[in-house]
């Protein structure tokens, strides 16, 4: 068993620093310290800046030796950081082999490995198109189009539509770290990492890609309160081997925080997306890291966003009558201050807390069906569909592309386009869907999603509502880690916001109006695995639960998902629970038992078991009791050394 010393952090360092005892006057003010040039020179605590700290040893490799190199690039501003993106960039081709092996040719390497960012970045897509325009960087996309046009019927925030959201696509790069010495912060861009391995981001902060969510019609062409407009997340990743993101801090987002996906590129359909050296599966490590929703700092943009929609609002309410109708009025505001929620609920029960957290996993499903028993005919004259996609609980089909009519099909014909089978019809009215539709059948991602391996430790999360995480296949870690959303529990279950849930969509003409008030941590769907060891919850209606029931008849077992609990404790209002999943299941009462179960867990290894041993820096912390106070007396920014637990595969 390996230890690892404890460590300050930077800032504690330069804390002890300010507070020296004053200087004597007969001595002389010392000659500036110059820059220390090698790795060798660097104290212990600098030294972290540049390597894991142990926390993936064996596995992610140090950037320590490129210190100061002509591979470490220093940037000041987003242009620079543009460059510094494009040049870390491998070009290389990928040929699949017969026997699934990959052989790779390097056409150009990359000899870039370390990117310091050393002052704040404005990613709004208005902000940097210019340049990415003229350099011709297609990495660089515009993630709000359409935001704020006249036309666009939801409300548009003025400073989010002046700075855009940009997304940037870090693609191909090996072995680089991206950091910051100092804490900067992005705002107004996320980032779209494919086909990358052995990348790290570290010391960074993110924030501002969100915007409430309102429309000045009382008939808008999206459901208000779903957040699915646009897809503003900081990171989605897929495609990529070992992605470390440590020491972070993320505010809250319009869409997910952080999503993973296409987590297997040594098939057919997805080897020309391979990384380079890439093992075939991925793996997403995240540590020490804060997740914290929004912030109710009166200086903040969401506190001044929230401040103008409800002066807007008391505007319309003095004079309803005189009241002019602007691209800022927000209906879906007023009508839910209408019904009686007071600012105070809404910036806490909605603006603030954070809708959802990390989306692992594709589909995993592809249409399906019954056999027929009889051939079919397709009418001339009338539509028939495709099937694309099918939700049993409520019989209905969605419908994919057309077909043509006109044609004779028996059973067992194949639609050459998308190779459904006959049976994977929807012949419209003319049928009743449940005649032909009973079943679904597993895609080529529900065999993928099983390769999913994501892992937290070490991470503070704060009024996060739902998806902690929404795990669709494969497995998700957590260790040593506080997931509390007792402030916006105190706020959802008050009786304004429920009558605002309950009420809020007959305020739409097209009942597009909805507040969900979601409270539910952890999500197994689809054969996923939760495992979580030393974790405290607080204030979830619902800890564990499978909310997405898509095969039936000889697939139905597919469905089946677990989760394994490891020193946890529980609360919500008076209810606490302790203890472990086993023999018995202490925290049975606040999880669902619909095709989830600990009997249903499983590592998706050969061997069952982590793949991974985990030890501490010190013995101070053995159980989640002890974990809270932990928190408390170590806030975020000083807790890189207290409680270091070391991943070592």
């Amino acid at each position: 068993m390996k230890i690892k010393k404890v460590l300050l952090p930077l800032s504690a360092l330069l804390l002890l620093a300010s507070c020296s005892s004053p200087a004597d006057p007969n001595n002389k003010d010392p000659e500036p310290e110059r820059e220390k040039e090698t790795y060798n020179e660097l104290d212990d605590m600098e030294k972290t800046q540049y390597s894991a700290g142990g926390v993936i040893e064996n596995k992610l490799e140090s950037f320590e030796k490129y210190k100061n190199t002509e591979s470490h690039i220093k940037v000041k501003n987003e242009n620079e950081f543009l460059d510094a993106i494009h040049k870390a960039k491998n070009t290389y081709t990928t040929v699949l082999n017969n026997d699934g092996t990959l052989t790779q040719t390097v056409n150009e390497a990359s000899n870039v490995h370390i990117i310091e960012i050393e002052n704040d970045l404005d990613l709004g897509y208005n902000k940097i198109k210019d340049y990415a325009i003229q350099k011709e960087y297609s990495f660089v996309k515009n993630w709000a189009e359409g935001f704020g046009d006249t036309s666009f019927d939801f409300y548009s925030y003025d400073p989010l539509v002046e700075s855009g959201i940009g997304q940037i696509e870090i693609s191909r790069l090996k072995d680089v770290l991206i950091f910051s010495k100092n804490g900067s912060k992005i705002i107004h861009g996320g980032f779209k990492i494919n086909s990358c391995n052995n990348v790290a981001i570290r010391n960074l902060k993110f924030d501002e890609i969100w915007q409430w969510e309102d429309s000045k019609s009382d008939s808008p062409t999206k459901t208000i309160g779903d957040y699915d407009v646009w897809g503003w997340a900081y990171f989605k990743i897929g495609f990529s081997d070992n992605i470390w993101i440590d020491h972070c801090e993320f505010g809250k987002s319009y869409d997910g925080q952080i999503d993973v996906s296409n987590p297997t590129y040594n098939t057919p359909s997805t080897y020309s997306s391979a990384p380079l050296n890439g093992s075939g599966f991925e793996n997403v490590h995240i540590s020490f890291c804060n997740f914290n929703a929004g912030s109710d700092d009166s200086n903040g943009y969401i506190y001044k966003m929230m401040s103008e929609i409800e002066a807007d609002y008391q505007l319309w309410k003095s004079n309803p009558d005189g009241y002019q109708e602007t691209t800022d009025t927000c209906r879906y505001y007023r009508n839910l201050r209408e019904i009686g929620a007071s600012f105070e609920d809404i910036l806490y029960g909605a603006a603030i807390p954070q809708k959802k957290g990390f989306l692992l996993g594709d589909t995993g499903n592809s249409a399906g069906g019954q056999l027929l028993t009889e051939d079919i005919t397709f009418k001339a004259g009338k539509t028939y569909y495709k099937v694309g996609s099918y939700e049993p609980s409520n019989g209905r089909a969605k419908k994919g592309g057309a077909l043509v009519a006109g044609t004779d099909y028996q059973v067992g014909d194949v639609i050459a386009d998308r190779k459904y089978t006959v049976y994977n019809v929807y012949l419209g009215k003319d049928v009743e869907i449940s005649d032909y539709f009973e079943i679904i059948t597993p895609g080529p991602d529900y065999y993928n999603n099983l390769n999913l391996k994501v892992s937290f430790n070490s991470c503070i999360f704060k009024n996060i509502e739902d998806r902690l995480p929404n795990l669709r296949g494969g497995i998700a870690y957590f260790y040593n880690s506080i997931i509390d959303a007792s402030q916006y529990h105190e706020y959802e279950k008050k009786t304004s916001l429920q009558n605002c849930k309950s009420l809020i969509g007959s305020k739409a003409s097209n009942g597009k109006y909805k507040l969900a008030l979601v409270s539910q941590a952890g999500i197994s769907v689809i054969g996923g695995s939760i495992y979580a060891d030393t974790v405290i919850y607080k204030g979830y209606n619902e800890l564990m639960k499978n909310n997405n029931i898509i095969f039936e008849g000889q697939y139905a077992d597919l469905d089946n998902s677990g989760y394994k609990l490891v020193n946890v404790v529980y609360s919500k209002d008076s209810l606490l629970l302790k203890g472990s999943t086993g023999s018995t299941n202490p925290f049975s009462a606040v999880c669902k038992t619909n095709h989830l179960s600990p009997n249903y867990f499983s590592f998706h290894n050969d061997q069952e078991q982590l793949p991974f041993t985990i030890t501490q820096a010190n013995n101070e912390l053995t159980t989640a009791d002890g974990l809270d106070m932990y928190f408390i007396a170590y806030p975020a920014g000083t807790r890189e050394g207290i409680n270091y637990y070391l991943v070592k595969y």
